[in-house]
């Protein structure tokens, strides 16, 4: 396979395969195609799918083609090798030190929705991107530990939401069958599609 990078927007290109050898170089068909024209923001594109919310076309740390994004903890900014609650930042499900309104697992702090700082999306992208709210949520796999949960069979996306259980955030869930919106652990590494406001 090979990708062509770095286009522009609502322009015609023509392109060719060609191979050279000892006896001269032969070409290809020519193929015609234009870009479509795409907007961006804090230069991001996105799409509006009419929704409260625009929506990136891509995965926080998602870059090339085939590439399906960066996988981030709930509450946490930066990628890592391991997620586990033994290296999740706001402690264990039965010691949290930031988002929880239960006495019986940690510090109290009643807060239900992620603060910017600690908002990938709005950390990584800035601006007014950040990860969507379980309500916004109109519409592979996710790690535990060092390994990738049920890749190519499902996606977990995370939201800003924290659940009534305060060791667990809500996620859109996806498989062959549609998509609901459910709880995970927070220390589990999922996929962020940030959202900016209309």
């Amino acid at each position: 396979n090979a990708y062509l990078l770095e286009l522009n927007h609502g322009t015609t290109y023509y392109v060719r395969a060609y191979a050279t050898n000892a006896n001269g170089t032969s070409y290809g068909r020519e193929l015609c195609f234009t870009t479509e024209e795409h907007t961006y923001h804090r230069d991001h594109e996105y799409i509006d799918l009419g929704l409260s919310v625009k929506w990136a076309i891509e995965n926080l740390g998602e870059s090339l083609p085939g590439k399906s994004g960066d996988y981030y903890a709930w509450g946490e900014t930066e990628t890592k090798s391991d997620y586990s609650w033994s290296t999740y930042q706001y402690g264990l499900s039965s010691s949290l030190t930031k988002y929880n309104n239960d006495p019986d697992k940690g510090k109290v702090d009643n807060k239900t929705q992620l603060d910017l700082s600690d908002d990938a999306a709005n950390v990584v992208w800035g601006g007014d991107w950040r990860m969507p709210t379980s309500k916004e949520l109109a519409i592979g796999g996710c790690m535990s530990g060092t390994s990738i949960f049920r890749p190519g069979e499902w996606a977990y996306y995370w939201t800003s939401t924290l659940s009534d259980d305060p060791s667990l955030a809500h996620v859109l869930y996806f498989d062959n069958n549609g998509y609901k919106d459910v709880t995970n652990p927070r220390y589990c590494g999922c996929f962020i599609r940030p959202v900016y406001p209309k």
